[in-house]
């Protein structure tokens, strides 16, 4: 067998394994010496605590039992004594507390069962009647507490525990479990906590091999935790995959802190427990006083020495579980515990095995968190976190997603780029100052690099980047001539010619900075090549003499300060250039002490630049609360230094953060104005002024101001077309963000209008096979399906699967989202088998990826149900669109229009299980939040009033229906709805015409219902739709009543 868990040992010790369990486990220590000595070093842990409490003689234990003549607990190496053993076995059959039957109480908690026990405590599941509700209820052992809370009388251990026992019930964090209540009983400290139905991390790693993102999403969830508790100076000491919950609801919860201290606290030397000769030994926690406290195997070097901890510590332990997690087996070996030890503080860890595939990013965080030094590790939990869930399509940021009735838009806008760049001033041969910068060498390096990454769109992307690479060096070249043919004659003042040489020598440096990383690319880089190059500096503030008064601040005066001042800019061009590579933690990293140095030399123009790279970077690495605060120090350094460009940039920035959902529309506002008034002194630049319209109008649209938005971003592609023409590669974010609007709006023809030309911006800006390709074919497929073009929107939405899956993985999200809307692509074209086929592909990939109940989750859910109810599968179909509009809520709210669409979703389904009440009740929901939400008139209002129709004409009630079913015809005639649904509407409203009393108008019930069929044979209407109404047709003649 193997190594058991330390609970079996601890029941063993105590003698509460059953007959046949006790054999095995006996059978297995006379084999293990490790084993042999952790049953004897936790003998020992126990017989101490019943020592020092005086325990009154124990009862028997039961006649099976025999440890006290166990030869496994004999003294085989010197390091135990027989006799110390003997003299307590007894005892130690005891609970240092009397065992809590069924139905005791703690205080006001009464004991349901005991459900675990450890080397910390008892564990007991009991109820809480003053909250009606279940509890996890720990009950630690004496023991414990001093092993915690350090030396010193027992009664300041037990209220040191206490203090931080209760500095855990203050913790509230969806990552860490709740602690409800600390309290004590009979000397014995006791925490309440909330009970998880559930698994640990170390089973559910043991359940079957699993893909690495969804290894890495449990554990960044865990690491969350972590982090919420280092935020509160608490270190768990002791982080181990037995130590995360899963609940059977998805949740991953960090529990049983134990061993945690505050900060700094110190540990425990490991001289005490001995050489300890296997791995296997390092499942133990060892809490006695003076030894080794946490589990060995995850320790940090610093921990095992005795050192003072760190939330760092924990950093250490969670990446050798994290380790664990990903490639099956802990990344530290030895043949015994000394060579263990020594292998953990050198830091040579086992290499991974080739035959797991994890990305190098991936790879390269968790190697930093294994550090032997801790400050070779990352700075924090969080930063941890934000390397981890590095994402190159995050480069892409602003490609988002909105989810429409036929599946998921994914839209986007290209993040704003600065201008600056360093001095040089010869002009003999200037072409030759781009040697090594972008030459024939370096153009062949660039491709060679390219290529050997294999990945599909790679040639694409290489030709796509060396041509914008040709253009910025050839237009450099010439600037270069120019400024200097300038300083030969005289003919300009020469502080504004130290300012361009200032600005080209700025610029060629952070150029050759992109060809040598472009130059040793992988398969992430290939993929943001294209948005690297964009981020170069843009020449045009080089020639604009107005600009550069107000862009480009002057070198300062003091030879030695502009010596530091120059040094700080190549060091600030070069992270922009890991900036614009989507490596946001190395960018922050290299930031952070550049903005301290120039803080220190007290120059205002290098401060404000430093502050609004290390803003925007924070911003895309998810630190929105640090973002914000280094956006307002940035603009204050901005301003005292007269930095215009870094005051519209700062300005753009805060667009994009304020615009989202959960801030007021007002706050975005502001911050445009602001831009704009900024922007007057640098003469309007068209890049600056586009980007800052289209912020302002992704904000709008967040917020439903569609007409606004609209406005602006009509502004933003005419000053592009107007600077740049019609056919600039710039302007394929702003269309595709104009097409998800017009799809909002109902207006489709315009909608599929703007993502065509949008895919013909960015086919030719990055490729063809190129995945943002791919998305933008993705949104013109579902505009199509929309129009009833239901054909030609599956044909590319294969194409948008097939580049996908070539370039992503199968299990990739936004392969997900490729299944999601070829479900609802062949729903439409009655085609359910498939449908579901595809809703299930999806679901299963976005529970991986975002967690069974995330929003994402419940779009797959309800195509999924949509599914099963043409299938007849009714029951399931409930469960499914129950579940998502229950998932929906929870993150939404009850009031947001996505919500609706569950409600419509539901209603239908209920309205076929013949349940009318509760489908109209469904419908009537949706309806009104839509109403509220997005108008009278809107095009979802027009849906659910032909559904509500629909019901009450089933149900005989026609009279009622005309009234729903008018309203709905008359949207559809004032709004650009889609096609599919003016024929519904013309359909439901010829039956109501037809069998109403009061509204009675059989004529106009054969004119609506001729329409709907002609519609219907245009939009190649699957067979049954049609045959329905030949069927009525011909059975409700012209004339008839």
């Amino acid at each position: 067998m193997d190594c058991p868990e330390e609970n079996v040992i601890v029941d063993f010790v105590r003698g509460e394994l059953a007959r046949d369990e006790r054999a095995a486990l006996e059978a297995h220590i006379d084999e293990c010496e490790v084993c042999s000595m952790v049953v004897a070093e936790m003998a020992r842990l126990f017989a101490d605590e019943v020592a020092d409490e005086g325990t009154p003689e124990p009862e028997p234990a039961e006649p099976d039992v025999d440890l006290v003549e166990d030869p496994r607990l004999a003294d085989t190496d010197g390091a135990f004594s027989p006799s110390a053993v003997t003299q307590s076995a007894g005892e130690i059959l005891v609970e240092p507390a009397a065992q809590l039957p069924q139905g005791a109480k703690l205080g006001r908690y009464v004991v349901i069962d005991r459900v675990g026990a450890g080397g910390m405590g008892v564990v007991y599941a009991a109820y809480d009647p003053e909250l009606d509700r279940k509890v996890a209820l720990k009950v630690l052992r004496r023991g414990a507490v001093a092993a915690i809370a350090s030396s010193g009388p027992g009664d300041k251990q037990r209220d040191r525990l206490m203090r931080e026992a209760q500095a855990m019930a203050k913790l509230s964090h969806p990552n860490v479990i709740t602690v409800h209540d600390v309290g004590t009983f009979e000397g014995q400290v006791f925490i309440a906590m909330e009970f998880i139905d559930g698994h640990t991390l170390g089973e559910w790693l043991k359940q079957e091999s699993r893909p690495w993102q969804e290894v890495l999403r449990v554990f960044t969830a865990a690491g969350r935790g972590l982090a919420a508790a280092h935020a509160m100076n608490l270190v768990h000491r002791d982080f181990k995959p037995d130590n995360v919950l899963i609940g059977r609801d998805g949740r991953v919860l960090v529990t049983d802190f134990g061993l945690a201290r505050p900060a700094a606290g110190k540990t425990g030397s490991f001289s005490s427990v001995g050489e300890i000769p296997s791995q296997q030994v390092l499942t133990a926690s060892l809490t006695q006083t003076g030894a080794l406290v946490g589990t060995p195997a995850y320790m940090a070097p610093e921990q095992l020495a005795g050192s003072r901890t760190s939330p760092l510590t924990d950093q250490f332990s969670f990446c050798v579980a994290l380790y664990e997690g990903l490639f099956g087996r802990r990344p530290f070996r030895g043949r015994n515990f000394a060579e263990l030890a020594s292998n953990l503080s050198s830091g040579a860890f086992a290499p991974p095995p080739r035959t797991v595939a994890v990305p190098r990013r991936v790879r390269r965080a968790m190697f930093r968190g294994l550090a032997t030094d801790p400050d070779q590790r990352f700075a924090s939990m969080d930063e941890l976190l934000a390397a981890l869930r590095h994402d190159p399509w995050r480069a892409w940021r602003r490609w988002g997603t909105v989810v429409l009735p036929a599946g998921l838009f994914l839209v986007g806008a290209i993040a704003y780029q600065r201008s600056q760049g360093t001095a040089e001033g010869y002009c003999d041969q200037v072409d030759e100052r781009l040697h090594e910068v972008w030459d024939e060498d370096r153009r062949e390096a660039v491709r060679t690099a390219f290529l050997a990454t294999e990945r599909p769109f790679a040639a694409d992307a290489f030709e796509a980047t060396a041509e914008r690479l040709d253009e910025y060096a050839s237009a450099w070249v010439r600037m270069q001539g120019d400024a200097c043919r300038d300083e030969l004659r005289g003919e300009q003042p020469q502080a504004m010619l130290a300012r361009r040489m200032h600005c080209l020598g700025r610029s060629r440096e952070t150029l050759g900075a992109v060809t040598r990383m472009l130059a040793e690319a992988d398969a992430e880089m290939v993929q943001g090549a294209v948005d690297v190059v964009r981020g170069l500096p843009p020449l045009s503030t080089c020639e604009d003499l107005d600009a550069l008064t107000h862009s480009v601040p002057a070198p300062p005066d003091d030879p030695e300060l502009r010596d530091a001042v120059a040094e700080l800019e190549r060091q600030i061009d070069a992270a922009r250039v890991l900036r614009d590579a989507a490596k946001y933690p190395e960018a922050i990293a290299m930031m952070r002490p550049v903005v301290e140095r120039a803080e220190q030399l007290g120059h205002r123009p290098v401060e404000a630049e430093a502050l609004s790279l290390l803003a925007v970077a924070l911003e895309r690495d998810g630190k929105i609360d640090e973002a914000e605060t280094t956006y307002h120090r940035a603009l204050s350094a901005a301003l005292a230094g007269g930095h215009a460009r870094v005051m519209v940039e700062v300005s753009i920035g805060l667009v994009w953060l304020t615009g989202e959902p959960d801030r007021p529309l007002d706050e975005a506002e502001r911050w445009a104005t602001h831009g704009l008034a900024a922007l007057e002194p640098l003469g309007n630049d068209p890049e600056s002024k586009a980007e800052l319209y289209h912020a302002l109008a992704v904000a709008r649209l967040n917020h439903g101001e569609l007409d606004q938005a609209e406005q602006a971003l009509g502004e933003s592609i005419a000053t592009r077309e107007a600077a740049f023409g019609p056919g600039h590669h710039s302007l394929g974010a702003a269309l595709s963000t104009l097409g998800q609007l017009m799809a909002i709006r109902g207006r489709i023809g315009d909608a599929v209008e703007a993502f065509r030309r949008a895919r013909e911006h960015v086919e030719h800006e990055y490729g063809p096979r190129h995945p943002l390709t791919a998305t933008v074919i993705d949104n013109l497929a579902i505009a199509l399906s929309e129009q009833g073009e239901l054909a030609q929107a599956r044909g590319l939405q294969e194409q948008a699967l097939e580049i996908r899956l070539a370039n992503l993985g199968p299990d990739h999200p936004e392969v997900g989202a490729s299944h999601l809307n070829m479900a609802a692509t062949f729903e439409s074209m009655g085609n359910s088998e498939a449908a579901k086929t595809h809703a299930m592909r999806a679901h299963e990939i976005f529970s991986k990826v975002y967690g069974e109940r995330s929003l994402e989750v419940s779009s797959t859910l309800t195509n999924l149900g949509n599914a099963e109810k043409e299938l007849g599968e009714l029951g399931a179909a409930e469960q499914h669109l129950r579940l998502a509009l229950e998932i929906a809520v929870e993150h939404l709210g009850g009031e947001h229009p996505r919500v609706a669409r569950y409600h419509h979703n539901l209603g239908r389904l209920l309205e076929r299980m013949d349940q009318p009440e509760a489908a109209l009740d469904e419908l009537r929901t949706a309806l009104r939040i839509r109403e509220a939400a997005q108008g009278p008139e809107h095009p979802d209002v027009c849906e659910t009033t032909t559904a509500l129709a629909a019901v009450l004409v089933d149900q005989g009630r026609a009279d009622e229906a005309v009234a729903q079913a008018e309203r709905a015809v008359r949207i559809a005639a004032l709004s650009e709805v889609s096609p599919r649904l003016r024929e519904d509407a013309r359909w439901v409203l010829a039956r109501a015409l037809w069998e109403s009393t009061e509204h009675r108008d059989r004529t106009r019930a054969r004119q609506m219902a001729e329409l709907a069929r002609k519609g219907l044979a245009e939009l190649k209407g699957t067979t049954e739709e049609l045959v329905e109404l030949d069927t009525w047709l011909a059975g409700h003649p012209a004339g008839e009543g």
